[in-house]
């Protein structure tokens, strides 16, 4: 597994990953704020955290919302009039 930043704007980083699975390379991308030495050193934790298997990946549902059966019924109608709307 590796890792680098990559400077957005002045303080902003971008912390790329390279995963390597089954043969194939993705690419996990990061935002983070401050100088760059915290993004290097926040870069090598998630490498690390990502070797150990203790890595969990951010995801935008909330648990209440995921909870309910509704939470669910009203995403998929959410996706249904979306396909239906760009048709």
């Amino acid at each position: 597994m590796k890792g680098h930043i990559r400077e957005r704007s002045p303080g902003h980083w971008a912390i790329i990953l390279d995963i390597i699975k089954d043969g194939t390379r993705k690419r996990k991308w990061h935002s983070f704020k401050g100088t760059k030495r915290e993004a290097q050193a926040e870069c090598a934790r998630l490498v690390t955290t990502m070797k150990d298997g203790a890595y969990v990946e951010a995801n935008k549902l909330t648990v209440g919302s995921n909870a309910s059966p509704n939470g669910r019924l009203e995403r998929k109608l959410a996706r249904g009039r979306q396909s239906a709307i760009a048709s």
